[in-house]
């Protein structure tokens, strides 16, 4: 009985390895921009005759060889957004950050696109929530753009994750405890188990382990996060 215990406790050792670290943070964990307030610089400001408007944005200096300015406009009450590229490009890899009235972040668009008309990309068709954009590039043709500063896991979905994988550490702890007692406990599982002057122990050792987890995982995440591309919400090709 003892040989089915262990094999029971390597299981649930595998599998909470496999939960808490490459299950949950894949589906809990969105890679997004760093972001307090737009990036880019409004230059120009143009009200059109059917109440529209338009305003041309420089990008960061970095990007301008790639996209020289981009038009964020508003007409027929729809909002939409047209990038002017070098004439000689032909692909364009880019991320669209988009913020509201107030200049906070809500989503990212991700745009990858074979350009048709020399000089421009396509229109590309925002939210209306949309009151400000930045514009980051990823790829221009063959090259790749480094946007590690501003990269990293959102807060919320790391909080999430990290309130799931103590949870699940804690309870991993007194599943081994058990498959522990099991082994060794024999006749003695339940005092083992239940005793009142053993709960306290098995409590810290459990709060201890998940906070020594969410440390590991902060530095894993904190380093990793900045070298992931974004998780798009409502990306798309062109």
């Amino acid at each position: 009985m003892q040989a089915v215990w262990w094999l029971i406790l390597a299981a649930s050792a595998v599998i909470y390895v496999i939960l808490a670290w490459a299950a949950l943070p894949k589906r809990m964990l969105r890679v997004g921009y760093l972001l307090s307030s737009p990036l880019g610089r409004g230059i120009k400001n143009y009200r059109e005759t059917e109440g529209g408007r338009s305003i041309v944005y420089e990008p960061k200096p970095k990007y301008r060889r790639f996209v020289s300015q981009y038009i964020l406009s508003q007409r027929n009450g729809k909002k939409a957004l047209l990038c002017k590229v070098d004439e000689n490009l032909s692909y364009l890899d880019y991320d669209i950050a988009l913020f509201d009235a107030y200049g906070k972040p809500f989503s990212v668009l991700n745009v990858r696109e074979n350009i048709v008309k020399p000089g421009y990309t396509r229109i590309v068709t925002l939210p209306q929530r949309t009151s400000f954009v930045s514009l980051i590039v990823n790829f221009a043709d063959n090259t790749y753009i480094d946007n590690e500063k501003i990269k990293g896991f959102a807060l919320k979905s790391r909080i999430f994750y990290y309130a799931v994988m103590s949870a699940l550490t804690f309870f991993e702890i007194i599943f081994l405890k058990l498959c522990i007692a099991k082994i060794f406990g024999d006749v003695f599982v339940e005092d083992f188990m239940l005793l009142p002057s053993n709960l306290p122990g098995t409590i810290l050792i459990g709060i201890a382990a998940a906070a020594a987890g969410i440390a590991v995982a902060e530095v894993f995440l904190t380093r990793s996060g900045k070298k992931l591309k974004g998780k798009e919400r409502g990306a798309y090709e062109v």
